[in-house]
């Protein structure tokens, strides 16, 4: 099974609430390694690094809270490190109602998602996390190996089709691609309405004022 490793604090239990329900159903793993009660979880550098280097993608989840507390902070960007040593996907989240009050810079990510704590971002969240389920991948593999096993490369072909028909993997929310003024960092924007101001995580105060080309049809 997929999994994605999600970098937070342990102490923003409402946000991690939100994602533990937006994950079920996915048939992706959520992993959440919680460094502030070390001693005794057993947390380490070398843990989280084979977390990361298992997981399909990277989660960021900035608050307020993580604002706050330094420790957390450091550790935050200690996963965001070995996500680019590793290549790996980041997302970057924020609370819609966190903006101009996080001013944590994450070097490189890929996904900027500004979001509300209801249904409609739940759902949204989900299909996110849902789009890394490699089961289906699998079973396209196992349909064309047993269809040339038993008829040959026409047979695998024709596994194929039908395998790519009836394991389908959810299309992955897009957002839409935008670039930094300031830093001219590119990246793909998510916000819940129209024309809402958002900053670049690249950057350490600039707020963007900049209208979508798409914007998510829900607030």
């Amino acid at each position: 099974m997929a999994q994605i490793f999600l970098s937070h604090s342990q102490r923003d239990e409402h946000i991690k609430d939100l994602f533990l329900r937006a994950f079920r159903g996915s048939s992706v793993s959520d992993i959440y390694r919680e460094y502030e009660n070390t001693p005794p979880s057993g947390v380490t550098a070398e843990l989280i690094a084979q977390d990361i280097e298992q997981s399909s993608a990277v989660f960021v989840l900035l608050s307020e809270i993580v604002e706050a507390l330094p420790t957390a902070r450091d550790w935050i960007l200690f996963e965001c490190g070995i996500a680019a040593a590793k290549q790996k996907p980041v997302w970057v989240f924020e609370p819609y109602q966190s903006f101009g009050k996080v001013t944590i810079t994450i070097p490189r990510f890929d996904h900027y998602v500004r979001f509300n704590d209801n249904e409609a971002w739940r759902q949204y969240l989900h299909s996110i996390a849902a789009s890394y389920n490699d089961a289906p991948m699998l079973g396209r593999v196992v349909v064309t190996i047993l269809g040339g096993l038993a008829f040959g490369v026409p047979g695998a072909l024709v596994s194929l089709l039908g395998g790519v028909a009836l394991f389908q993997t959810p299309e992955r929310p897009a957002g839409y691609m935008t670039s930094c003024p300031t830093c001219r960092r590119s990246f793909a924007a998510h916000l819940p309405d129209e024309g809402q101001p958002f900053r670049c995580p690249n950057c350490k105060f600039d707020p963007l004022y900049l209208r979508p080309e798409f914007v998510p049809a829900f607030y």
